[in-house]
């Protein structure tokens, strides 16, 4: 008979789409209490979100709340999968389906609350009438609390606001906080930069942009800001000219894959390649590529950084191959097709 722990070892073994089909079997028990059902739904939200199925993993999360509004790991899923998303829907979804088989529904009146305020404060941010945003999320925020899941978008947006009046202090204040309902939350990250910028923080500004390097290695604003301050800490090994960043040394290559925030696309390359040379304009194209902000692409030239190439078991050039943080290799394929390379990053960042 199948149990959560056989389904639990599923996950650690890193089987995440069998564990989450385990995990939704055992949920098919009418007889579980909300306790068990809780769990199992907080497990399925981690199988999920581990495969980047972030909105079923939001109503996931949301229906364990609903069974057990008091489950913290719940909880804190269900923030995080909020802010990725930038939406409350499937949350609310989420409660709503495990309500409609006994759960209850204090957890969609929160959210509910939030969404609305979001909704209204950023209109009001959208006419410019900042001060007025600022009370309509406050509102929002104080009705349900600062750690209720999904507060975090609006604590934000008010930092948005609290810059714009030049309240940067503010603004700081509610980026961090906005950070600890995610701590991968780009946008917040990027408010919390401006706010320290804005306080004339240099050094802490350029820590804060250097984090935001590893997860939009190709986003202007970020290169912008760092180039400003005239350093490269956190990203010593890459030019901060848009394009691929090239690699020189096999420590450069094991941090940016240590350090990488999404998806890592690797070309592998020769001098006397080619293939490789036909090849690479496509690569530098797609790095500058608005649309892959969020993609790190790197260039290891197999003579120069042989360590690296033994690393990937790179055989011939051009070889691509795909790592994910977490996943470690994900894809990979030999030769110069810039069709399969557009399309496996359009699948895969």
């Amino acid at each position: 008979m199948a149990t959560r722990q056989a389904a639990n070892e599923l996950y650690q073994a890193k089987r995440y789409a069998e564990a989450e089909k385990a995990y939704a079997k055992l949920l098919e028990d009418d007889n579980l209490d909300a306790s068990e059902k809780a769990k199992l739904h907080a497990n399925r939200a981690a199988a999920l979100a581990t495969v980047l199925k972030i909105k079923d993993a939001a109503q996931a999360a949301a229906a364990a709340l609903a069974w057990d509004p008091g489950y913290e790991r719940a909880k804190s899923r269900l923030s995080k999968y909020i802010t990725k998303l930038g939406s409350f829907d499937d949350a609310i979804q989420g409660v709503n389906d495990a309500a409609a088989k006994g759960a209850t529904d204090e957890v969609a009146n929160q959210l509910k609350i939030l969404a609305e305020g979001r909704v209204h404060g950023n209109a009001a941010f959208s006419a410019g009438d900042y001060a007025a945003a600022i009370e309509t999320y406050s509102s929002a925020i104080d009705s349900v609390g600062v750690d209720q899941p999904g507060a975090g978008l609006l604590l934000c947006n008010r930092a948005a606001c609290h810059s714009k009046l030049g309240n940067h202090q503010r603004a700081l204040d509610d980026a961090e906080l906005a950070i600890k309902s995610d701590d991968d939350y780009v946008k917040a990250i990027m408010r919390k930069a401006i706010a320290l910028d804005g306080l004339g923080m240099r050094d802490k500004a350029t820590e804060t942009w250097s984090v935001l390097r590893w997860f939009l290695p190709n986003d202007p604003t970020v290169r912008a800001a760092l180039m400003k301050e005239g350093r490269k800490k956190g990203a010593a090994h890459a030019s901060l000219s848009d394009g691929p960043w090239h690699l020189t040394t096999f420590d450069d290559f094991k941090e940016c894959l240590q350090k990488a925030k999404g998806l890592v696309v690797v070309d592998f390359t020769a001098t006397w390649c080619g293939p490789c040379k036909q090849v690479a304009p496509v690569f530098v194209n797609m790095a500058k590529d608005a649309s892959n902000s969020s993609v790190l692409f790197l260039k290891v030239d197999v003579d120069e950084v042989e360590d690296a190439a033994r690393f990937a078991n790179v055989r011939s050039m051009p070889t691509f191959v795909f790592y994910r943080v977490g996943q470690g290799e994900v894809q990979r394929f030999s030769g110069a097709d810039p069709v399969r390379l557009n399309a496996l990053v359009s699948q895969l960042r």
